[in-house]
């Protein structure tokens, strides 16, 4: 059974998802991530929010029409386990990679690390699994 904190900590989760790529709103990062969150992917690694900032509009320019659906969300303790489903279409240029105009489709299996600053600020860590 979940506690009210780990049902609190899975929707600021979902609103992560749902602001960052459905609505495409960098504000989401300052609002729910720490300015020093850490990223540890598969092909890369970023810390602080700046770096986080910047790949995300790097991201947010050479994707258009994402769309994110939450399949799970799972909660223990500061952490929320999320497994989501993307789709869009590449449009512009990537490092290494120029624009496709193809669509894709991906999973993603994201571990998030909630602390909290004050007492209505959840911040995350976050580590993308594949």
């Amino acid at each position: 059974m979940s506690t009210d904190q780990e049902i609190q900590n899975k929707e600021v989760v979902r609103r992560y998802w749902e602001e960052k790529w459905n609505v495409r709103s960098p504000t989401v990062l300052d609002d729910l991530q720490s300015p020093d969150v850490l990223y540890h992917g598969p092909s890369h690694e970023m810390s602080g929010i700046a770096e986080y900032k910047e790949a995300y509009g790097l991201y947010l320019s050479a994707f258009q029409d994402t769309k994110v659906t939450v399949e799970d969300l799972v909660a223990s303790g500061d952490r929320v386990v999320s497994r989501v489903h993307m789709t869009g279409v590449h449009t512009g240029p990537l490092p290494d990679l120029p624009p496709t105009g193809k669509a894709f489709s991906m999973g993603m299996i994201t571990v998030f690390r909630l602390h909290r600053r004050g007492e209505h600020h959840p911040r995350m860590m976050v580590s993308n699994v594949g």
